[in-house]
């Protein structure tokens, strides 16, 4: 399980708000089978957001 934070935040933070999230989960399953592990995800502030995959050249040396 990895948990995402938001870059230079500080402070106290609450949880327990959860989403079942089922269709990203399979997903991101098939990105990983055809691109490589999913190493970051990026939220551009709307709806939309990039899912960042590890370079498979890096892997294959």
């Amino acid at each position: 399980m990895a948990s995402f934070w938001l870059d230079k935040f500080k402070g106290q933070a609450t949880g327990g708000i959860f989403y079942r999230a089922f269709d990203l989960v399979q997903f991101i399953g098939k990105v990983e089978e055809q691109r490589g592990k999913v190493v970051a995800i990026k939220f551009d502030g709307s709806y939309n957001m990039e899912l960042i995959t590890e370079d498979k050249k890096e892997n294959t040396a």
